[in-house]
């Protein structure tokens, strides 16, 4: 029900009671001013005009009613209640939508960010047993290397001994014992037999 008074030329205020019955449920419209002008410019007589607006913006109405001389503007506003209520359930419709594809494109992009975690993680793992499996290969030809420089420091040492009598001014023994004592204790030290490393050489870090 309502009731209604023109309150100027051009404009008109309606005072209402609608109940409706949405989905199931029972809701009332109480008391609520529905407040219409004129859209000519100020001074120039024209018809009312209610419009209905989309709630996402823009400047076009979604529906819009008139007020006639055979069918004054107050007389349809159940008509506009019903629109009103009709275009909220498809805001509500096309909202729920939305969230319901932006919950499955966001599902999708987790269950993508975790593959993408597992296959840097596995990634990882691989690369280090791999440095594992190669870590003793590379001790080992490590080793190799200090022994081949160990022997030819020791065959350095000896064709140093063997040269010394062809010297004009050669060392004299104990100068040179000492010198040759010294190269090859740092020969020893470089050997991994001698050092005992290569028994580690397949042992992990």
């Amino acid at each position: 029900m309502h009731d209604h008074t023109r309150r100027a030329p051009n404009q008109l205020t309606s005072h209402f009671f609608i109940g409706l019955l949405v989905a199931g449920r029972a809701f009332t419209i109480d008391g609520v001013s529905v407040k219409t002008a004129s859209t000519q410019p100020k001074g120039v007589s024209g018809p009312m005009r209610c419009q209905l607006m989309a709630l996402c913006g823009g400047d076009q109405p979604v529906e819009t009613w008139t007020d006639l001389e055979e069918q004054p503007l107050e007389t349809r506003l159940g008509d506009i209640a019903v629109a009103i209520v009709v275009h909220g359930e498809r805001v509500c419709r096309s909202s729920a939508q939305h969230h319901r594809e932006w919950v499955i494109k966001r599902k999708a992009e987790i269950a993508a960010e975790e593959r993408r975690k597992e296959a840097e993680r596995r990634r990882l793992e691989r690369e280090r047993l791999e440095r594992l499996e190669r870590a003793p290969v590379g001790r080992l030809l490590a080793q190799a290397k200090s022994l081949r420089e160990a022997d030819e420091i020791r065959a350095y040492v000896s064709a140093v001994r063997e040269r010394q009598a062809a010297l004009d001014d050669p060392l004299n023994a104990t100068g040179f014992q000492q010198r040759a004592d010294w190269a090859l204790s740092q020969a020893d030290q470089m050997e991994p037999v001698l050092s005992g490393s290569f028994r580690t050489v397949q042992d992990d870090d």
